[in-house]
């Protein structure tokens, strides 16, 4: 079992959302790697009873291939750099010697330092915000260092990095964008409406009352005063929020509004229960929306742990109309979207969930599907895990002539790769190459490829420059050529980030625009922003 190293910027335990991505993270790719994460804590205690405590609040008990090294620092200040410090005095001889090959790090510093020692480390650097000041320098030496391999949470942060750091493509090809994500055990947990019913019989509030909920922190920009508006005008809506400030009692009301009702932050593994005893979710974002400090504002690149959660419960919501989040949401697909601080709009979009079950709750199945396929935690550590850099054309020969779909994908091969050695195929399969794209720019071109079948030439296109590809498979599994089989197998080994692979479950053979336009009409709009297909 390979063992990967995870340096984080996290304090254990705690309510950030930091801490939480990096356990949720931990945790899946402890189902099939040794995991040891670098932390902090503030708390001078009994080991044993810290990690305990740390174990129950994440819930922890079942992964015992996950193990967490903390360093006690009670200060506010230079976490990072007192993490890294740790890690290194640790492992520092390991680095040097090359016996640590895997790191992933969302740590700036660690980053930064791990760039100097030893290039053979696959360092995977993780950032969720462009940075301001002097850490800005050791960003901007990250991204422009070729061993490193940088994660971003979102399209929009990956180009604000682009145009802040003047980046060429020769540095921004190993930018690769994943969405955070929600635990793909939410599937098994089923709602419990015990507690708020208990809340609501204390209060004298039917307990067949509509149940509005907002689960998260209330720092400036996420919306409270329109819930506390939505509730005074509709009253007969019982509104929680779950994660109050520190000035608000635990299932106090406010301003007098008896349906609008505070919570206490919930441990992370209880949540999604809550979540599901709710008829509709809210994720009222402003326009601009900050961290704790006040003075970050994060609304250009953000991508919400909130909005994957609220998807992988299976209850419709409604969330703002803002542009980063319809990366991932869809206006009358898988969600509603309404205009920040529109009241109106809000009370509309709320109205129609309620008087509209059927459509509200296809709404919540889309948005389901798409977090089991795609933003759980489970796929997104193994994206990452899997990232396998083609720095040149050779690597994307060799990649393609080792690889199951080379075989299985390539017809024009298939007699020959019998007879003849592999370097002769490889001389071959370059020159089918050229001949087919030599005349072809495909850097920062949106691409799609149309009857991909194995997605050899989808992988080729990422790997030219390609800033988005759409790859369209129309057979099925039982179809002539068992496609999609191959595909998987094909695809196991690699993650090719700005792609989107999309398997088409119809009998239908035809790979023409005409015929994939005729048969998925919404199919461009809903998996692309811009599509240019390059013939």
């Amino acid at each position: 079992m390979k063992k990967i190293y995870y340096i984080s910027a996290s304090t254990l335990p705690s309510r950030s959302a930091n801490s939480i991505h990096v356990i949720n993270m931990a945790k899946s790719l402890s189902e099939n790697h040794s995991i040891e994460i670098y932390a902090r804590t503030n708390i001078f205690s009994d080991r044993s009873k810290l990690h305990k405590k740390i174990s129950e609040f994440y819930n922890l008990s079942e992964y015992t291939n996950l193990k967490i090294k903390l360093v006690y620092y009670p200060f506010p200040r230079f976490i990072e750099l007192a993490i890294t410090l740790y890690f290194l005095f640790l492992n520092f001889n390991n680095i040097k010697k090359s016996k640590i090959n895997k790191l992933i790090s969302r740590n700036l510093f660690c980053s930064f330092i791990l760039s100097f020692l030893n290039n053979k480390v696959s360092n995977i650097y993780e950032t969720h915000s462009p940075e301001r000041g002097i850490r800005s320098f050791f960003q901007n030496f990250i991204l422009k260092n070729e061993n490193s391999i940088i994660v971003v949470i979102s399209d929009a942060l990956k180009n604000i990095l682009i145009q802040k750091y003047k980046l060429s493509y020769i540095y921004y090809k190993n930018i690769y964008c994943f969405h955070d994500a929600a635990p793909i055990e939410n599937i098994k947990f089923n709602a419990n409406k015990n507690t708020l019913i208990q809340i609501l019989s204390e209060r004298k509030i039917s307990t067949n009352s509509k149940l509005i909920g907002y689960f998260g922190n209330l720092y400036t920009g996420r919306g409270q005063n329109l819930i506390k508006k939505l509730a005074k005008n509709n009253p007969e809506l019982i509104f929680f929020i779950f994660g109050s400030k520190s000035n608000q009692s635990s299932g106090e009301s406010n301003d007098d509004l008896q349906n609008l009702i505070y919570q206490e932050f919930v441990p992370p593994h209880k949540i999604i229960s809550l979540m599901k005893s709710m008829d509709i979710l809210l994720m009222p974002y402003e326009e601009k929306v900050y961290l704790s400090d006040g003075k970050n504002e994060t609304s250009k690149w953000m991508s919400p742990i909130k909005m994957f959660e609220y998807m992988s419960s299976g209850v419709p919501f409604i969330s703002s109309k803002i542009s980063v989040l319809e990366e991932v949401l869809v206006n009358n697909f898988n969600c509603l979207l309404a205009e920040p601080n529109d009241e109106n709009d809000w009370s509309k979009k709320i109205n129609w969930i309620l008087n509209n079950p059927k459509e509200a709750k296809i709404l919540a199945k889309n948005s389901f599907d798409q977090f089991k396929n795609e933003y759980n935690w489970n796929k997104r550590s193994f994206s990452m895990i899997s990232i396998k850099k083609l720095n040149d054309f050779n690597n994307f020969i060799n990649y393609v002539v080792e690889s199951k779909i080379f075989s299985k994908g390539l017809m024009f091969f298939s007699s020959r790769y019998r007879i003849f050695t592999k370097n002769y195929i490889k001389g071959n399969f370059k020159f089918y190459i050229y001949q087919l794209f030599g005349g072809i720019n495909f850097k920062n071109k949106n691409v799609l490829d149309i009857g991909s079948g194995t997605g050899i030439f989808s992988i080729y296109a990422s790997f030219a420059g390609a800033n988005h590809i759409s790859s369209l498979e129309p057979e099925d599994e039982g179809s002539s050529e068992r496609m999609l089989e191959n595909f998987f197998d094909g695809l196991e080994p690699i993650s090719i980030a700005n792609v989107i692979f999309l398997f088409l479950n119809t009998a239908y053979p035809a790979c023409s625009l005409l015929s994939f336009i005729n048969l998925y009409p919404n199919l461009l709009r809903y998996w692309s922003n811009s599509l240019l297909l390059e013939i």
